[in-house]
């Protein structure tokens, strides 16, 4: 019995395709996934940082300040500790990311 881990990624080989980015929980988060989820959430593209780094803007209303989450762009996965550095830059609950992440 396959865990349920890897089932997306059996019915997407069923389906002719595999799902080898897909986001488990806060693991396996790559810049798409991350910047898809920021932007559903009322996030957008802020300005470059430097290199390959980037900040990511949403605009506070009245007396909720502005929230900035930076990162950088990678093809690869983000580590644990990134993925949490972000999720608290940007005051959207963890729930909230690993809900989107199983969706």
């Amino acid at each position: 019995m396959p865990s349920s881990a890897n089932l997306g990624v059996l019915v997407g080989a069923s389906a002719g395709f595999i799902l080898w980015d897909m986001a488990r929980r806060l693991h396996n988060w790559n810049y798409d996934n991350v910047t898809d989820f920021l932007k559903e959430n009322g996030f957008s593209f802020y300005k470059e940082v430097g290199g390959s780094h980037e900040a990511w803007i949403k605009r506070g209303q009245d007396e909720v300040p502005d929230r900035i989450v930076g990162m950088n762009f990678t093809h690869g996965s983000y580590l644990l500790g990134n993925m949490k550095r972000m999720i608290a830059a940007s005051g959207i609950e963890e729930d909230a990311w690993i809900k989107w992440s199983g969706s």
